[in-house]
């Protein structure tokens, strides 16, 4: 066994079947799914290689989803895993928070995971997730088009202040027919009494959120999971950025639009202590977001999908 410190390539051969160990520590579902790219790679360059993942099984949604991943022998769980058996392991849990600090310029995750193994180019940088189809008409019946708000991220400096979201709707609703879908797994909204056009999907698993992600005309979210799964699913985003940036997020998402403020000098602090209260994230009003939505809706591309 061979433990790889970065660029696993090198070590592979094209022709020779070889048992491969990725490890994957820590992360959001949004990690995992920025890591697919470059195992797709992998297994297309070197298609005899058995490739398995490991990770720790308690982080919320990463087993469904690898799971579903042609390219993957097996996944495994981190808190129990023995290495006996592989030809290569390679840790890929700290490739990316390295480079994620205003010393560098952006690069996005899923070419930072795939330079770290070693591949120059990736096939397809789209991320890989497969939709239960048990949960294909959640929306159905409803007015659209469906519009998706998810409300928050796993770190608050990215959150959109939740007095906007009540906003929002109402302005929208003003000038548009439509349905929005309030995705807020924390119930951070759930006493506001919003119009008769907002349904919230409750205690959703990850293969139910997704399939409503699949269904919507648009979502509306903070640098966060869901904006990776709609990235996934080809399904129009307009990403709120502030603390991380557009390029090394959305850069790869063809449906995606950034809406980031250009009045800070401080965009792309990353994991820095924000000593302006989140200026960047308030700086984004709700007749912003509004404007954004109603020409992402007015294009063809993105009408009634």
């Amino acid at each position: 066994m061979k433990i790889c410190f970065g660029g696993l390539t090198k070590h592979l051969k094209k022709n020779i079947p070889s048992t491969v160990l990725i490890i994957k520590r820590s992360g959001g579902i949004g990690d995992l799914l920025m890591l697919s790219p470059a195992l797709e790679e992998l297994k297309l360059q070197f298609p005899k290689i058995v490739l398995d993942l490991s990770f720790d099984y308690s982080i919320p949604n990463y087993l469904e989803t690898a799971s579903n991943w042609d390219v993957l022998n097996d996944v495994k769980n981190y808190q129990t895993l023995s290495l006996d058996g592989y030809d290569f392991v390679i840790d890929v849990t700290s490739a990316c928070i390295q480079y994620e600090s205003s010393l560098f310029p952006p690069i996005n995750r899923i070419d930072l995971y795939a330079s770290f193994l070693g591949l120059d180019s990736l096939a397809s940088s789209k991320p890989t997730y497969i939709i239960n189809k048990t949960y294909s008409d959640k929306l159905a019946g409803l007015p659209k088009p469906y519009i998706g708000l998810h409300i928050s991220s796993s770190d608050v400096k990215r959150d959109w202040p939740t007095q906007y979201y009540g906003e929002l709707i109402q302005s929208v609703s003003d000038e548009l027919k439509c349905t929005f879908v309030l995705l807020d797994y924390k119930s951070i909204l759930n006493k506001e009494d919003f119009p008769p056009n907002v349904i919230r999907p409750k205690n959703l698993e990850l293969m139910e959120l997704a399939s409503i992600i699949n269904q919507l005309d648009l979502l509306v979210c903070p640098d966060s999971g869901p904006m990776h799964l709609a990235g996934a699913l080809d399904t129009p985003c307009i990403a709120l950025f502030g603390s991380t940036l557009p390029a090394a997020r959305i850069n790869h998402y063809e449906g995606h639009r950034a809406l980031q403020t250009d009045s800070l000098d401080c965009l792309g602090c990353w994991y820095s202590e924000c000593d302006k209260n989140f200026e960047c994230m308030k700086a984004l009003n709700s007749d912003m977001v509004k404007s954004m939505i109603l020409e992402v809706l007015n294009e063809d591309m993105f009408r009634f999908r």
